[in-house]
């Protein structure tokens, strides 16, 4: 999973992942993915870090691999899921996503586990 820092003072996120599954920012309909940038002989000791300026009602949403790889296909299908979901009340989305992973792979016996995180701006 990834790990995270939020610098509220700055309005910015400080995301590092390690071998880590795909982790999202969502303002909207829009969904960008934030995927390690690994090659293959250097995925595992590798360490991606960047860093993103934060809009107020974004959303950012961190599945473990259990929860990623549970369709059997990509990961993409948590992108796909989020662009269609309207709701933007953060358990309601960690629910949505865990609901959607456990229909996909109910025999997997995985920790299922998603973090959501919204932005809510002082005016």
């Amino acid at each position: 999973m990834d790990f995270f820092i939020l610098d509220l003072l700055n309005e910015e996120i400080f995301i590092a992942k390690n071998n880590s599954c795909d982790s999202y920012l969502k303002l909207g309909k829009n969904v960008k993915k934030i995927s390690c940038k690994k090659g293959k002989e250097d995925a595992e000791n590798s360490l991606y870090t960047t860093t993103y300026r934060l809009k107020d009602q974004e959303i950012y949403v961190i599945c473990n691999n259990g929860v990623a790889i549970s369709s059997g296909k990509t990961e993409d299908w948590i992108k796909d899921a989020l662009k269609e979901i309207d709701v933007t009340d953060v358990k309601e989305m960690a629910n949505y996503i865990i609901n959607i992973a456990k229909n996909n792979n109910r025999d997997s016996g995985d920790d299922l586990i998603v973090i959501v995180c919204k932005v809510l701006k002082n005016n």
